[in-house]
């Protein structure tokens, strides 16, 4: 038998706030900062105050035309800089006479002076002869490796990958890895620099990452950003979201549906967005979201009087936090018990919340979004006595096509090829009298408000329009052709799907 050991606390360092991208080391009692490694050498270069900041003569923004930038600093320290979006370190070029910027370029600058600690690296985009755009406009600053290079790069199929969680072939990609890489971030509103932030990104979506050459992003924080990007919410603050594309690199159909819940009050968790211009390293590649990334994060800034370390999320039988005790449990009485008997149907509506399931059946059916039922759906709860089982929207990009608009969902999803969750709690719900009436009545009301073609159009023209000026220009522009050709899609499946839904709603 093992009898306890006392401990004695022999030694101890207290860290202060630490320094991005600076290692610490000890002398006698004090903690400082290195500047350089010296790898197998003694530590060189003991430290603890970094250079002063760096001054730019020209704010960042748009300009009609060439600008010319001076770069100084109060402490005469040796400046570096670079206009490729890279890190400047000191083998980049030393700063000796002011940069004449003439097109749009991204300038990140560095201070050294010895002694001292460098200075933090200060970014600025500057976009020449460009107008001031009427959406927001992103700029990502990132080393080109760390998108390109076949080793370490996120965005190429490379030599150091994995294989796509998506499909069974054993091909690997670079873009499969779950790599964050660093990237400072620049968010303009109406021209004027809101946000700039130092952040991690990576790779975004499951199979679209291998079929669309315009990737999404996902970006995490390593403290909150204080500012809100989502026009369909009131969000203090975030740690983390995502730069979508959307299905070919243009379509609308998961912000359409996001619209359609926000602009009619549905009782569905839905992620806010924003269409927005991007650049990377100063090249224009096209329009995307941003986009609120579900998880923890997100109940965080939706819900802050829910618990977050104390959540189960399920995404099409994968957990994506907490476990699946209560979804097991929830999943095991729907199959063992008639929903027709009404104590049983109570029971069912204490642990699901009924007017949410409805509203996200709704959504999902009118929409015929074809990727479903055995994927891309969410569920969540949080862990204590009386909570509810709550459906998010997650990936509606393969909605709203005229191809689908008459196939009946109904059927679809009662008859659904394998398990699922959403087939098993439909049916078991509509084995009940109550809930079938509150589910039609429910769906026949959004189809004559917000499902009516007249208001569907409208949203959806509303973010086509914001597009239009943008999609034909830059790394991933498409044809005029092409986007009008999906703005016609939409407009045809919103005239005809409420109607051939009526008709099935009938039959139900």
């Amino acid at each position: 038998m093992c009898s306890q050991i006392g401990v004695a606390i022999i030694d101890q360092i207290d860290f202060d706030k630490q320094k991005e991208n600076i290692s610490y080391g000890r002398d006698n009692r004090y903690v400082w900062g290195f500047m350089l490694p010296t790898y197998e050498q003694n530590n060189q270069a003991l430290m603890n105050e970094r250079a002063k900041k760096i001054k730019f003569s020209q704010d960042e923004g748009f300009y009609d035309s060439a600008i010319r930038v001076e770069l100084s600093t109060k402490d005469s320290g040796e400046i570096h800089y670079t206009t490729d979006g890279s890190i400047p370190t000191k083998a980049s070029p030393k700063y000796k006479k002011p940069l004449q910027i003439s097109y749009t370029t991204v300038v990140r600058a560095i201070s050294f002076k010895n002694g001292l600690l460098p200075s933090k690296v200060k970014t600025k985009t500057y976009f020449i002869g460009e107008s001031k755009p009427t959406i927001p406009v992103v700029s990502l600053s990132v080393n080109s490796d760390y998108l390109y290079d076949d080793m370490i790069g996120i965005y190429v199929k490379g030599k150091n990958g994995a294989k796509l969680t998506c499909s069974d072939s054993d091909e690997k990609f670079n873009y499969a890895q779950e790599w964050y890489r660093p990237v400072t971030f620049e968010y303009f509103a109406d021209g004027k620099e809101e946000v700039v932030e130092n952040i991690d990104f990576a790779i975004s979506g499951d199979c679209s990452r291998r079929f669309n050459a315009k990737k999404s992003f996902k970006f995490e924080a390593s403290s909150p950003i204080k500012y809100n990007f989502y026009p369909q919410k009131t969000i203090e603050s975030l740690e983390d979201f995502k730069l979508r594309t959307g299905n070919r690199g243009f379509e609308i159909g998961d912000t359409l549906a996001a619209a359609l819940v926000a602009d009619g009050n549905l009782d569905v968790e839905f992620q806010g967005f924003r269409i927005v211009k991007v650049y990377i390293n100063g090249d224009y590649w096209g329009v995307y979201s941003i986009r609120e990334k579900k998880g923890k994060d997100y109940l965080r800034s939706n819900f802050p009087e829910v618990d977050t370390k104390n959540v189960d999320i399920i995404k099409a039988w994968t957990v994506k936090a907490g476990d699946e005790e209560a979804f097991n449990q929830m999943w095991d009485y729907l199959k063992s018990h008639d929903l027709s008997n009404q104590s049983n149907y109570q029971y069912a509506t204490s642990i699901i919340d009924e007017n949410n399931f409805i509203d996200y059946l709704c959504v999902m059916i009118y929409s015929a979004n074809y990727d479903w039922v055995g994927s891309n759906n969410r569920i969540w709860r949080e862990k204590k006595d009386g909570a509810k089982w709550r459906w998010m929207l997650d990936d509606v990009d393969l909605g709203f096509k005229p191809s689908k608009v008459n196939e009946n969902w109904f059927d679809y999803i009662a008859n659904y090829r394998a398990n699922s969750l959403l087939k098993q709690m439909y049916n078991s719900f509509m084995q009940s009298s109550t809930f079938r009436k509150k589910f039609k009545d429910r769906f026949r009301e959004l189809l004559d408000t917000e499902f009516s073609p007249e208001n569907v159009i409208r949203l959806a023209d509303q973010q086509l329009e914001q597009k239009r000026a943008y999609m034909f220009d830059g790394k991933y522009g498409i044809s005029q052709s092409t986007f009008d050709r999906h703005v016609s899609e939409v407009h045809e499946f919103a005239k005809k799907r409420a109607d051939v839904v009526k008709k099935q709603l009938n039959n139900l």
